[in-house]
């Protein structure tokens, strides 16, 4: 997204100056050379010509079309440039929001795995207890319960923090290619970087 507005905002500029470019007289030179053949009363000429002459281009009476033309392509750069920032600011939300998420989940995760060790030796002492006679298979199914929702809570809390992981690798542009902006027809309008 910010690659492709980036090449947008880049073309609006060579925009601009194209416009300006085309308020000011231009010069070009042209030229040809060619063969000549000429047949009569039976003698052939056979010659090379050439012409080379400049061109001289100047906008005189357009009625402010090219100054229009020149506030029409600031305009629009000044929109590209809008929406670069904006996109801009997005991208830098999405990162913090990852981020953020990252460290919320490794967080939440290391209480978690103590959760889950202290839920699975208070199993451990309920089934011991229950082999000696001393507990009640009631105890014993609650203590498994209870330690099989710390698994599964802690497996929550891993699948957030890969997540997590997933949406800051693409708030970076992971996964990103250069090959669907070479295709656009923002991205063929020349500029450099």
């Amino acid at each position: 997204d910010l690659a492709a507005l980036e090449r947008e905002l880049a073309a609006a500029s060579a925009e601009i100056g194209r416009a300006e470019a085309a308020r000011y007289p231009s010069l070009s030179l042209t030229g040809n050379i060619g063969p000549l053949r000429s047949q009569g009363d039976g003698t052939t000429v056979t010659a090379t010509t050439w012409s080379i002459g400049p061109t001289l281009t100047v906008p005189l009476f357009d009625g402010g079309r090219r100054v229009a033309n020149v506030e029409a392509a600031k305009n629009n750069y000044a929109a590209a440039e809008i929406a670069y920032r904006e996109r801009a600011r997005v991208a830098i939300r999405e990162v913090e929001e990852a981020l953020v998420r990252l460290s919320s989940a490794d967080e939440r995760e290391q209480f978690a795995v103590a959760a889950v060790q202290g839920y699975r030796e208070a199993f451990d002492g309920a089934q011991a207890r229950y082999k000696a006679g001393l507990g009640s298979l009631v105890e014993l199914e609650d203590a498994r319960r209870t330690a099989v929702a710390a698994d599964t809570a802690l497996s929550l809390l891993q699948r957030d923090r890969v997540s997590a992981w997933v949406s800051l690798y693409r708030a970076v542009g992971g996964g990103w290619s250069n090959a669907g902006l070479a295709a656009s027809p923002a991205g063929s309008a020349g500029g450099t970087r």
